[in-house]
Order: structure tokens, then sequence, then C-alpha cells
């Protein structure tokens, strides 16, 4: 798929957890990506978890170079997805299933504010709708510009999640839970 912003063509495709380089490309972008923001990120070279063998990758790229990333995974229950202590105490209660799960969303810096993320977002949402899922979750450390570009899409933001533990936690990085339903709002 050709994807087009103001000035700039990029290519999205979705990559196969088998297609073991890109993955390895795509934890090494998520390091790149968040050296930005948190300080030890530089100490990682590479970014992959359990997850990324059985969750669905989409990767955009500005000729042969990877400017982008994201991951969807679909969870029978919310303390099934990754990252599922940000999401304790969030919702008043169980959100329905399937459950997708949207993470791992980087963009390389110097290709930022350029549509890039919405379009990922765009594309895991309507994976999301055509592998039938019933809700969606994700957790943003981004501020009101990526909030607000989210909630453009139908996700609505319920506050603030507990602290990341992760490999990349940072003291004073604080996460937005967003939510999007297809059916009833809960």
């Amino acid at each position: 798929m050709m994807l087009k912003t103001t000035t700039d063509p990029f290519v999205v495709q979705e990559i196969s957890p088998r297609q073991t380089q890109l993955l390895q490309n795509i934890g090494e972008l998520r390091i790149r990506a968040w050296s930005s923001v948190v300080p030890d990120a530089a100490q990682l070279t590479c970014w992959l978890d359990n997850y990324d063998a059985t969750a669905r990758h989409w990767a955009v790229f500005d000729g042969e170079k990877l400017i982008a990333a994201a991951r969807m995974s679909i969870h029978a229950h919310l303390h099934e997805v990754p990252e599922p202590e940000v999401y304790v105490g969030c919702f008043p209660r169980p959100l329905p299933a399937p459950i997708a799960s949207f993470n791992r969303l980087v963009v390389d810096i110097d290709y930022r504010r350029r549509g890039i993320a919405k379009t990922l977002d765009t594309l895991r949402l309507e994976a999301a709708r055509h592998a039938h899922c019933a809700s969606i979750v994700l957790a943003t450390p981004s501020g009101l510009y990526r909030v607000r570009s989210l909630e453009s899409l139908g996700f609505q933001c319920v506050g603030s999640g507990a602290p990341y533990q992760g490999p990349l936690f940072y003291v004073g990085l604080e996460s937005k839970v967003l939510y999007l339903l297809f059916n009833d709002p809960i």
C-alpha cells in the first residue's frame, strides 16, 4: 500500500512475524524512536518481546529505510494484553472480547507529524474490525496531539494508567489509556 502524506510517498507493508530480519529492524527502530524520550533506551539495541511472535505488524518505508512500525495483538481478556498493569482500574467493567491491543507504535524522529501514526492506527482499526474484535485498548505516553488524533478515530480517553514497568520504564512518563468499542459504550 502506498501512503501519501502532504509531500512524501511512503510504502506501508504488513510484516509477518516469520520475517525475522524485518522484525529485528522494527525492534531496533523502537529503540531509536524512544531514545529521544527515555534516557536509558540507548543502552538497548533492540526491543522485541514474546508478543511479537504472534501479533500483526505493519511497517512504513521511505525507499529502503524503515521509518515507522506498529503492532496489534488480539486477546480474550484484558489481563492478557501487553503491559496489563497499565490498565488496572481503568474500566468499570470488563471490556467485551475479543480485545485488540494497539501497541508498539513508533515513528522515526525525522518523520513525525506527517500523519504516519494516524495511518497506522487506521490500518489497525480496520484489521481489528475484520478480525471481529469487540473492543480495542491502547496506552500512549505521547501528548495531547496523539490523544486527539485517536479520539478523531472514535477512541475515548479514560485517564491515566498505572506506571509501565517494561524495559523502557521512565519515571515521570505517564500513559493515557484509551479504548474503542465497536458496539455500545461501557
